[in-house]
C-alpha cells in the first residue's frame, strides 16, 4: 500500500513537471496570486482546486527552469531482479553522453534507515561518506556513477513519516489535520525533487 502511494506521489510529481514543461512559453515561472502568494498555474492546481505548497511549487519551478529530467526504474518489491544494476547502468550511459546524474533509492519500509534491519532479510548495509546507513544498491550507484551520495539519496516510508511528524510538531502545517494525502504525498514529491537537483 505505502509503496503504491510513494510511486503514485512520484508519478504525480513527474506528471506535474511534464505537464508544466509542455508550455510553449519561453519562461517557466509560475504565475502567482498577488493576494495569497500561491501559484495559480493550471498545471499545478491539485486536490480539488487548492494549490500545492509553496516549497513544492518552488522545486517544480526550479526543475522546469533547469530542464531537469527524472527517470524512474521500478520493479515493485521484488528483490534481486536487477533494478539497482539497471538504474546504475543507465546512469553510466547518461554520464557518457555528458549528462549530470544522481540516484535516489525509494524503499517502502517503515525503518528510518537500513542500519537496524537484519542483513539476512535485507542484505548488507552500505555506509555513505556522511554516515548514512543505506541499502547496498547505493554502493552500486556510487561506484557505477562516480558520485558521492548522501543519506538523503535513500528514502524510506519511515523517513517520510518522521519528517512530516517533525514538521507537524513545530507547527509547519498551521493547525491543519495532517493526512497521508496531501501531506505525505507532498513530502515525497519534495524529497524527490530536492535530491534530483543535488550534484
Amino acid at each position: 500500500m505505502m509503496l503504491s502511494l510513494m510511486l503514485h506521489a512520484l508519478l504525480l510529481a513527474l506528471t506535474l513537471v511534464a505537464a508544466a514543461g509542455a508550455s510553449t512559453s519561453p519562461s517557466h515561472h509560475l504565475p502567482t496570486d498577488k493576494n495569497t502568494h500561491q501559484n495559480t498555474s493550471p498545471h499545478l492546481r491539485v486536490r480539488g482546486g487548492s494549490s500545492m505548497p509553496q516549497s513544492l511549487a518552488e522545486l517544480v519551478e526550479e526543475t522546469l527552469s533547469s530542464n531537469r529530467k527524472i527517470l524512474v526504474v521500478t520493479g515493485g518489491v521484488l528483490s534481486g531482479i536487477g533494478k539497482g544494476v539497471t538504474a546504475s547502468s543507465i546512469g553510466v550511459l547518461f554520464r557518457a553522453m555528458g549528462l549530470r546524474v544522481t540516484a535516489l533509492k525509494i524503499d517502502p519500509y517503515l525503518n528510518v534507515d537500513a542500519g537496524t534491519m537484519s542483513p539476512f532479510e535485507h542484505g548488507e548495509v552500505f555506509v555513505l561518506d556522511d554516515g548514512g546507513e543505506t541499502d547496498l544498491d547505493l554502493g552500486n550507484y556510487e561506484r557505477f556513477l562516480g558520485v558521492c551520495l548522501t543519506k538523503n539519496s535513500n528514502l524510506s516510508t519511515g523517513k517520510i513519516y518522521q519528517t512530516v511528524i517533525e514538521r507537524e510538531r513545530i507547527g509547519d502545517y498551521l493547525g491543519k489535520t495532517v493526512q497521508v494525502v496531501p501531506h505525505i504525498s507532498d513530502a515525497i514529491q519534495e524529497w524527490v525533487l530536492r535530491v534530483a537537483k543535488t550534484p
